[in-house]
């Protein structure tokens, strides 16, 4: 049996990740949370075997918030299922410690392999990742200049991106608004 802790804000996104996934007699929803504060508090009590978690929630826009869910439970597999655009998002997710990525949009087979591998310590790599990994290994791609960005400051490309505001953005980052 695996035992899965679902956080995300969004009770429609946490009902339907419970809808596909309950005719899975091997998959136990162990938990769900809606808040950043109760997903850490989660990952360090509910024994679950892998967490869904949306990495957009409570302040966070980026890889903060997955970087702060390992450093509480490292040992914890977690798949990071976003809005986010795979193409830009998958590798740096997987580079900071995901055991996936996956589209919101993803399907109930797809789910169930991710969650079944990220059991297993294994990653979970969708055809378009592994065609990212093909690519970065054959080609140089020099025009993807936001490649080169740190974490931080690809989430404040892709909250500029997303038309947060300028305190919104300093708030993320912990300097004041004069700085951002």
């Amino acid at each position: 049996m695996i035992h899965i802790l679902i956080s995300d804000p969004d009770v429609f996104v946490r009902e339907g990740i419970k809808q596909m996934l309950a005719n899975q007699a091997d998959l136990h929803i162990a938990g769900e949370t809606s808040q950043a504060t109760e997903t850490l508090q989660a990952l360090r009590t509910c024994q679950s075997d892998v967490c869904i978690m949306e990495i957009a929630v409570d302040g966070y826009t980026g890889l903060g918030f997955l970087h702060e869910a390992k450093s509480h439970a490292p040992q914890t597999p977690i798949l990071v299922m976003s809005h986010r655009a795979e193409r830009d998002f998958a590798l740096r997710g997987i580079r900071a410690g995901a055991s996936g990525v996956l589209g919101k949009s993803c399907g109930g087979q797809q789910l169930t392999q991710a969650i079944r591998l990220a059991a297993q310590r294994r990653l979970y790599l969708s055809e378009t990742v592994c065609d990212l990994l093909a690519r970065s290994v054959t080609q140089d791609e020099g025009g993807r200049r936001h490649e080169g960005l740190s974490d931080i400051e690809f989430d404040i490309l892709a909250m500029m991106a997303s038309a947060s505001s300028n305190a919104q953005i300093a708030h993320h980052c912990h300097i004041s608004i004069a700085m951002a």
